[in-house]
C-alpha cells in the first residue's frame, strides 16, 4: 500500500498576483525569466489557458537536461487558481505515483 497525502506550502512574492497569476494561467514566456532553468515551453495539444490543454515543459534540473508533460484541469481567472496534473517525463513521477499541482493566488 502506497503514501497518499496532500502537502500544502505558502510562499511570500514580491510581484503582484496578477503577474504571478499569469506566469501559470495566462499567456507568457517564461524561458525569458529563468532561462538557465527553463529552456522551452509548448502548447502540444488544446488551446493556451485552456482546461484540457497538454503542456511540455523542457527544463535543467541538478544539470540534468528534463522533459515533463502536464493537463492543465482547471483555471479560475477570477480566483486566480490554476491545477495541473502531470502526465508524462517528470522526475516527480519516479518518485510519486501521481502529481497535481494547484496555484492558489491570494
Amino acid at each position: 500500500m502506497g503514501v497518499t497525502g496532500k502537502l500544502e506550502i505558502e510562499v511570500g512574492n514580491k510581484a503582484s498576483g496578477d503577474l504571478f497569476y499569469n506566469l501559470f494561467g495566462g499567456k507568457h514566456d517564461v524561458t525569458h525569466i529563468i532561462p538557465r532553468k527553463i529552456h522551452a515551453f509548448h502548447v502540444l495539444n488544446g488551446d493556451f489557458g485552456k482546461p484540457g490543454s497538454v503542456i511540455q515543459w523542457d527544463y535543467t534540473l541538478d544539470g540534468k537536461k528534463c522533459v515533463a508533460k502536464e493537463i492543465v484541469e482547471e483555471i479560475d481567472e477570477e480566483k486566480k487558481f490554476v491545477k495541473f496534473k502531470l502526465i508524462e517525463g517528470s522526475n516527480l513521477l519516479e518518485e510519486y505515483k501521481s502529481m497535481m499541482l494547484e496555484y492558489l493566488i491570494i
